[in-house]
């Protein structure tokens, strides 16, 4: 299969854009993966008409979903800029290190392929029915999808930017929120309405609830018991009980009550051809690359964050135990658990070792980014088995999304951390990362630094998690029942942003209530409609924001004030 030189140049771009895309959303938000479905949407927007079939498609999203998953694990590190806001790492050799380790995550799945591709994965299936419709032999179904994605996408680009900056220095930007008491009010940046209606309703309700009960029910509660100091810690630590041991139940539930798959007609997968197997000589450079590969991992943890080689191996062999795991519990649940991978590597090391926060930090990073590497693999790997892609082409795409992306994404985070700050109070909130390092300094304090009302209050969230995790599982009340993980989020970014997700849900809700009435044609039709509008909200509100900061770092606009 050929490409025009401009379309690798447009390849090569979306690739750096999702790993910027990715880092940025995760930080703002604590929503980041991969992003296959994401990157299939700036595919459609961004490639020229003339190329656009089934097959560049799938090799664009390829690269660009490689750029999205470097960028989720190198926003793993600004955990450890929480813990240490003055960090200066050697950023080429950091850079170095996470292209070495994404390198290991490509090829820790290349020989799983042939089991992967018939997994289900339904990410990996909306994306091959988003391409297949717009790629549509119809040319007005085809119209009907670009249309839809570019107004939506141009609309929240053009809203975003006012949130983002401040003309005058010292200004505040020409809107970003609506207060509706003191205290209270409604952030106006549309990534959040674009999440909304990617995820939906009953998300977008968890989310409302939890930030409500928050702000007037839990935070009163404790100031009136005197614990006006450890406030912040109680809300951190049950938002974390929330979001780890119930993923893990949440899991064993979703094996348990999992209901049969099947893939839509439209698709006829066809087997793999000789020509599309890796040859002798593919075989011997991969093996050459991966030994450069594992070498330098070994030695920038060593050098970066101080951890033994002898660990790195350790770590990374535990790393791709855990990738297979998460690999099939994606393909059944939907549910990429590379954030509990990163969990279980940091509980497992504490055990063994005596490192300081940071260190543990850097193995956890270890091997969970092969893990995750890997793991976006198999959704794209899948993508293309469906739409009859050739896999030796996608791997080669991954192999270079990885490779431009990884210095691109550790030079702007460190960017943003010196310029805006990540964590409470600041211009990101990054719940993701404050999660990750306050678990950090746990373990590696073995506990000390939890007080013992926080521990109750960590366990009985995490038995609500878990109540909750069965519930959302169970055929008869997971339409309805509130999702843990989401209340967890909700209580580290606060009501103004759970609002405005819990709005972008109810802009998905009404409309598709609606069509039910209508017929299952018109309710799939109107579905899949607001969520190629969402995605498309969610994308171009991340990259103008992106922009934002990029302006803001040269002095050409201000950070608002209030950031």
């Amino acid at each position: 299969m050929r490409i025009s030189g401009r379309t690798f140049i447009t390849f090569i771009v979306l690739a750096i854009l999702m790993g910027l895309n990715n880092i940025y959303s995760t930080l703002l938000t604590g929503w980041g993966d991969g992003g296959s479905i994401v990157a299939v949407i700036l595919c459609v927007i961004f490639l020229k008409r003339k190329d656009s079939t089934i097959l560049t498609y799938n090799l664009g999203q390829t690269i660009a979903s490689a750029g999205g998953s470097v960028g989720f694990t190198t926003a793993m590190l600004a955990a450890v800029y929480v813990i240490n806001p003055e960090w200066n790492p050697p950023l080429l050799k950091l850079g170095i290190l996470v292209m070495s380790l994404s390198t290991l995550g490509v090829i820790l799945a290349i020989p799983l392929k042939p089991y992967v591709v018939k997994w289900f994965f339904p990410s990996g299936v909306a994306c091959a029915t988003i391409l297949k419709s717009v790629t549509a032999e119809d040319p007005t179904e085809e119209k009907r999808a670009r249309k839809i994605m570019g107004i939506s996408g141009i609309l929240a680009a053009l809203l975003t930017f006012p949130t983002k900056v401040s003309f005058t220095k010292g200004g505040a930007a020409l809107w970003s929120k609506l207060s509706i008491s003191k205290g209270i009010g409604l952030s106006l940046d549309p990534l959040l309405y674009g999440i909304g209606i990617v995820i939906g309703p009953r998300i977008g309700i968890s989310m409302i609830i939890a930030s409500l009960a928050t702000a007037f029910l839990l935070i009163p509660e404790l100031a009136s018991a005197g614990l006006e100091s450890q406030i912040g810690d109680y809300v951190k630590w049950i938002a974390i009980g929330l979001m780890t041991v119930p993923a893990f139940t949440s899991i064993f539930f979703s094996f348990h009550f999992k209901t049969e798959r099947k893939l839509p007609k439209m698709f006829t997968p066809r087997e793999e051809a000789h020509a599309d197997r890796l040859t002798p000589l593919d075989w011997r450079l991969i093996s050459i690359g991966g030994g450069v590969a594992l070498v330098l991992s070994c030695w920038l943890t060593w050098d970066i964050f101080g951890v033994n080689p002898l660990l790195t191996i350790g770590c990374l062999l535990l790393g791709g135990i855990i990738c297979v795991m998460l690999g099939k519990v994606a393909s059944e649940t939907d549910i990429n658990a590379v954030r509990l991978g990163a969990i279980i590597i940091l509980f497992v090391f504490s055990l063994m070792v005596s490192y300081g926060a940071v260190s543990l930090l850097g193995l956890a990073i270890v091997g969970a980014a092969i893990a995750s590497i890997a793991v976006d693999l198999f959704y794209d790997l899948r993508t293309g088995y469906l739409v009859g892609a050739n896999p030796r082409h996608q791997i080669g795409m991954q192999f270079l999304g990885v490779i431009v992306v990884s210095l691109v994404t550790v030079f702007f985070l460190h960017t943003l951390a010196v310029n805006f700050g990540f964590g409470e109070g600041k211009y990101f909130p990054a719940p993701g990362a404050i999660v990750w390092s306050k678990m950090a300094s746990a373990v590696a304090s073995k506990g000390a630094s939890i007080s013992a009302g926080v521990w109750w209050a960590l366990g009985i969230s995490s038995f609500v998690g878990v109540i909750l995790s069965f519930l959302e599982n169970h055929p008869k009340t997971k339409a309805w029942t509130p999702s843990a993980f989401a209340m967890g989020i909700a209580m580290l970014l606060g009501f103004d942003m759970s609002a405005a997700i819990f709005l972008g849900g109810l802009m998905r809700f009404f409309p598709v209530w609606w069509a039910k009435r209508q017929g299952e044609e018109m309710k799939e039709r109107i579905n899949g409609a607001a969520f190629m509008a969402g995605s498309a909200i969610f994308a171009a509100a991340a990259l103008t924001g992106i922009i934002a900061v990029i302006l803001i770092t040269l002095g050409i606009v201000h950070l608002p004030t209030g950031h």
